[in-house]
């Protein structure tokens, strides 16, 4: 039987709770999470064919035909935040972290940053399965070093690190899982040879095409940058970013050709134009203070869309002081699935229907942001070779 025990800390507050919404460790979002980043790094060997990715990753975590090979258990008692609230908090932080709002009248409150629990990943009695093992192990990588777990953990929320290693053995061919970098330069030959190592132990051709209508680690559809502003704390780099995020998508700025569209779709039987905020995910609430609710654009079929961005927050391991770098990561890819496009509704059953986005307003948020936006005016951004 292999197995992995960690000991892992919160960089950023932790959304993670039951049906009610209090805060829990559940395993369940860890799985959740782990086959998302296996998806997309297996994706990008496997290509366009979608059943035979969902078999290997059926493999690895199970499936509704069969259970998984990996076990995952986490536990620990950290400290809940019930000061947390974001009316409270300012307001590049708020509106990054908006839907964590009080849940039918009850608080949300998150798991506190820099507190620890544990995590165990092992193969199940009677099962021999070192390839999943290992595979499982790849995705807890990424998800450790690229991603987040639980609510808003696309706009830099459940963002982790390693602490230690405490049980079993790292697959040696891997890279190594705990990053022990201090400098800006040493993280990002950390992240570029872990990627590498991660491409070579799952055999990903050099130059394949890779695919176009879901997220995946290939150089062809996903752009990682680290940016490192001049306030190192995590609260501040957070809400720079929103602050920043929500001036670019201002009516009065990008996105006024957006609320043209949204107002120009108004009339019953209009059709609506492109919208370029849809490129950072799905739903949206369009509203004006002078007539009221002009709608929520959403897509045809589907009730959302997660944002191709993903914000995070690192911390180096340079203890006693603020030292956390701010990373992007972009999956370049079709917004909505072939042939779906979006509707504003209207309500009354009155609906616009408009084209799929395209992440261009993205794209061009990315480029302006070290040149914009304060805290990042003159901020180094770094991009990572893929």
């Amino acid at each position: 039987m292999a197995e992995l025990k960690l000991t892992l800390e919160t960089v950023t507050p932790l959304f993670l709770g039951g049906a009610d919404q209090q805060p829990e460790l559940r395993p369940t979002a860890f799985r959740g999470a782990l086959r998302f980043w296996l998806r997309a790094l297996l994706g990008a060997h496997i290509g366009d064919d979608l059943k035979r990715l969902h078999e290997e990753e059926n493999k690895v975590f199970g499936s509704t035909g069969g259970a998984s090979p990996i076990a995952i258990r986490v536990w620990g008692t950290p400290t809940v935040d019930d000061q947390f609230k974001l009316k409270n908090e300012s307001r590049g932080v708020q509106y990054l972290y908006f839907s964590m709002q009080p849940w039918k009248g009850e608080p949300r409150y998150p798991f506190a940053v820099r507190e620890q629990f544990s995590l165990k990943l092992w193969t199940r009695a009677g099962v021999s399965e070192n390839l999943a093992f290992k595979q499982a192990c790849a995705a807890l990588w990424l998800l450790v070093h690229l991603g987040g777990v639980g609510g808003r953990s696309r706009r830099g929320a459940g963002n982790l690190r390693v602490v230690s290693v405490d049980a079993g053995v790292w697959p040696e061919d891997l890279p190594r899982l705990m990053c022990n970098k201090e400098s800006v330069q040493g993280y990002l030959d950390f992240l570029q040879t872990g990627l590498k190592q991660l491409r070579e132990a799952t055999h990903l051709p050099a130059g394949q095409q890779a695919p176009f209508d879901f997220d995946v680690l290939h150089s062809q559809r996903c752009r990682l940058s680290v940016v490192e502003p001049a306030q190192r704390n995590w609260s501040l780099v957070l809400d720079g970013m929103g602050n920043a995020m929500k001036r670019f998508r201002s009516h009065k700025n990008e996105g006024a050709d957006d609320y043209a569209a949204i107002r120009a779709a108004q009339p019953k039987g209009a059709q609506l134009s492109q919208v370029g905020r849809a490129g950072f995910g799905l739903p949206i609430v369009f509203y004006s203070r002078s007539t009221g609710p002009l709608g929520t654009l959403e897509p045809a079929e589907q009730s959302r869309r997660a944002s191709p961005l993903l914000i995070k927050v690192t911390l180096l391991p340079k203890m006693g002081e603020d030292n956390h770098l701010l990373q992007l990561l972009l999956f370049n890819n079709k917004v909505l699935p072939k042939g779906e496009g979006i509707v504003l509704d209207k309500g009354d059953d009155d609906v616009a229907k408009g084209p799929a986005p395209n992440t261009d307003m993205v794209i061009d948020f990315l480029q302006a942001l070290s040149s914009t936006y304060k805290p990042f005016k003159r901020a180094i951004v770094r991009e990572v070779s893929l």
